[in-house]
């Protein structure tokens, strides 16, 4: 007889999740997504599933209250007790085992109360609260509507709104980088046998410098010259790989679509993914963008294909949280895209990025720079 004081909402999806033929929840509250979710997979499965729980505000007139509509377009059976408030909190699976205890199936219930439930494998038991269960869905109907408040469909529209300003910014500011780094590899590639020269030529200039003033400053400057040149001298293979990409402009397209597509499904910042699925969202969210960042179109394929299938995060992404939860979000959403743009501002307007998206205009730059360092390197040698 497992008894369960933390992770309440794990210790009942995996009940729930064994249900082979039937499940049935008599709640109090219930305006948990994940359960939910669960509940309506399990009758598209061709479970039994009949759900009561009260007629009360909490349930559908607040901002973190449920749309049962699927649950029911999937043939669920959902009972609201009206003439009486029902205050129970156990759910029955294959009317074999039983879970009771004092949690609501709710945000606070799971996540904020001290609450507790205990799992009995026991038939007898199981029997005893399915009469009682019967005993409620015998005399009252089914809930025929659904009542949002219009507050609730305007701060999940703005949340969805600011979701949508983010994706966009991120995907922008993205590009913008990947701009810049065309530049700069660009720029090494056509300058790097030049640049070399030029730092050789210095380098031995500074070193003479240095062993004759003996000075700290001029040492400095000799190894920063001498790791100028070692990293130059090591971005050949790179260069290639991303000048290739660079070339593949039907991939590029590819990648950003499929990039913009898998970063919708696994953003930390979701207002919709449960608590315990953060951590492992966010650690798929920095997989993808360094699969961005290498253009790698096979990694991002694969993070894509993984959160569609349910792999990366499971199928319960979703989770409802209270209103004041909502409200503050809105406002750190609010608070990053204010900081996205004021980064892609900046970030567009890099002389580099300018160039990355007008070749006429970087190839005449590039042309003027090639006459600078031409004269760079012939006074040098000169001198």
């Amino acid at each position: 007889m497992p008894a369960h004081f933390k992770n309440i909402k794990s210790a009942l999806l995996e009940e729930l999740n064994k249900a082979q033929a039937s499940i049935y929840v008599a709640v109090a509250w219930f305006t948990d997504q994940d359960v939910l979710n669960l509940l309506t997979e399990k009758r598209k499965a061709g479970k039994k599933v009949v759900l009561v729980i009260s007629n009360d505000s909490k349930n559908f007139e607040e901002t973190y209250s449920l749309n049962f509509e699927p649950f029911k377009a999937a043939g669920g059976k959902l009972f609201v007790i009206e003439k009486a408030f029902l205050h129970h909190k156990f759910s029955i699976i294959d009317e074999q085992t039983l879970v009771n205890g004092s949690a609501n199936y709710t945000y606070s219930g799971f996540h904020k109360n001290k609450e507790n439930i205990m799992v009995l494998d026991d038939a007898n038991s199981a029997s005893q609260y399915l009469e009682q269960f019967n005993e409620l869905t015998e005399y009252y109907q089914f809930e025929t509507g659904l009542v949002v408040s219009d507050y609730a469909l305007k701060l999940k529209q703005e949340i969805k709104y600011a979701f949508g300003q983010i994706d966009f910014l991120e995907q922008e500011l993205a590009q913008a980088e990947k701009g810049i780094e065309i530049y700069e590899t660009k720029y090494r590639i056509r300058f790097r046998e030049i640049i070399l020269e030029i730092l050789q030529l210095q380098g031995a200039v500074l070193a003479k410098k240095a062993i004759l003033t003996d000075k700290q400053e001029d040492k400095q400057r000799l190894e920063t010259n001498r790791q100028t040149f070692k990293q130059l001298s090591n971005t050949s293979e790179q260069d290639a790989v991303v000048q290739i990409a660079i070339e593949n402009i039907a991939q590029q397209k590819t990648i950003k679509e499929l990039f913009r597509e898998a970063i919708k499904l696994c953003h930390p910042d979701n207002a919709f993914i449960s608590v315990e699925l953060k951590e492992r969202a966010q650690k798929i969210f920095i997989q993808l963008k360094d699969a961005f960042n290498n253009n790698d179109l096979a990694k991002i394929q694969t993070i894509l294909n993984e959160l569609k299938n349910g792999i990366a995060l499971g199928n319960t992404a979703y989770a409802t949280l209270p209103k004041e939860d909502l409200e503050q979000l809105l406002e750190n959403l609010k608070i990053k895209i204010k900081t996205l743009s004021d980064k892609l501002t900046s970030y567009q307007s890099d002389i580099r990025y300018v160039f990355s998206v007008d070749n006429e205009a970087m190839n005449l730059h590039f042309a003027t720079e090639e006459i600078k360092l031409q004269e760079q390197l012939r006074m040098l040698k000169k001198g």
